[in-house]
């Protein structure tokens, strides 16, 4: 018998904590290039800051809801420990908690500044385009990782507004730097679906691991985010950047490509964390190149 503590524990866990970090680290990024660049900058005070990353992690775990039920045939090949696979949730409840979480980010943004809520509004645009029927962009290779990259610009560009009321703060915005995001993300970001190779297959997904397979895919992905790395010196602070670029570069890529004997160094499992430990040690170099 399926209690309400197994729901709750079984919700909690799919809300993908690594991500939801990955989303308040983008809205720090934000405040952190403000600091650099808008001349009237002033730290946000505590209460808006809660307000900020309630809002940007509500909408990732609504996005993450409203995702199961349009992958749901996906995830019973690729994921079937999620909750609404395992029959822990219809798909009804899924919907209800996406729901839920939509409304939290958008009331808690509304609040905040109604330009910060244009921003939430556009992601979870953004975010049904991607997921969900007849649109579901996440078929299509490169347009796919585009969107979601853009998405993650609009965390960045909350955090960047988290000092002003002002929209037109985000002139302020480098565009050399948006410009690295955006080609680092669009390359980097098929890493995630290496994981979903088998359900993406079976539900017509072409994804870059679909297409090429986990080997090709694996060096390709790699090669990509090496030169993202290379691209974001060449685009920020070439001087200061370029050398860790292409240590830090050179050591992901060979954190997917590297086997012993048969198996790769580091499982598909880990290669989440892994790579985003090593960006987080790339961005330190970032900040510091401000300094």
């Amino acid at each position: 018998m399926v209690t309400n503590k197994t729901i709750l524990l079984e919700v909690i866990k799919n809300f993908r904590f690594l991500q939801i970090t990955y989303h308040i680290g983008l809205l720090f990024i934000g405040i952190g290039l403000s600091y650099f660049f808008v001349p009237f900058f002033k730290l946000p005070n505590l209460s808006l800051l809660i307000t900020l990353i309630i809002a940007v992690s509500s909408s990732w775990i609504s996005s993450v809801f409203f995702n199961d039920v349009a992958d749901f045939e996906i995830d019973k090949i690729s994921n079937p420990h999620r909750p609404l696979p395992k029959g822990i949730l219809s798909k009804k409840q899924s919907l209800n908690i996406a729901i839920s979480f939509l409304f939290i980010s958008l009331i808690s943004t509304l609040f905040a500044s109604k330009h910060i809520f244009t921003l939430i509004v556009f992601y979870h645009v953004l975010s049904w385009i991607y997921n969900t029927k007849p649109f579901r962009l996440k078929a299509i290779p490169i347009i796919a990782t585009f969107i979601a990259s853009i998405a993650s610009i609009i965390i960045i560009s909350i955090g960047f507004l988290a000092t002003s009321t002002n929209f037109s703060t985000l002139k302020f915005l480098p565009t050399n730097i948006v410009l690295s995001l955006i080609i680092g993300y669009t390359l980097s970001l098929p890493i995630k679906d290496l994981k979903d190779l088998e359900g993406d297959k079976n539900d017509g997904v072409k994804t870059i691991p679909v297409i090429f397979g986990i080997k090709k895919a694996r060096i390709l992905i790699g090669i990509n985010i090496f030169i993202s790395f290379v691209l974001s010196a060449l685009l920020i602070n070439f001087k200061d950047l370029i050398l860790p670029a292409i240590i830090l570069g050179f050591f992901t890529l060979n954190t997917l490509i590297l086997k012993i004997k048969d198996r790769y160094l580091v499982a598909i499992s880990e290669l989440l964390w892994v790579i985003f430990t090593i960006t987080f040690v790339y961005g330190c170099f970032v900040v510091y190149s401000f300094i």
